[in-house]
């Protein structure tokens, strides 16, 4: 079981099945492939990010 956020398009899938959509950030980043591959600085958000997926999380 695996899930897979693309940044590029924000699609979201769940092994090989699109579930939905999904965005990169909010206000004029939302959405915007121009803002693909932002860092999150605030280290706080960013470990809750990754501690709140309990599989496997693939970002392309």
């Amino acid at each position: 079981m695996i899930w897979i956020y693309q940044q590029y398009s924000g699609e979201i899938y769940h092994d090989t099945k699109l579930i939905g959509y999904g965005w990169s950030s909010q206000g004029i980043y939302k959405n915007n492939p121009a803002s693909e591959g932002c860092i999150i600085l605030n280290r706080d958000i960013r470990r809750e990010i990754l501690l709140s997926h309990d599989t496997d999380l693939v970002v392309e």
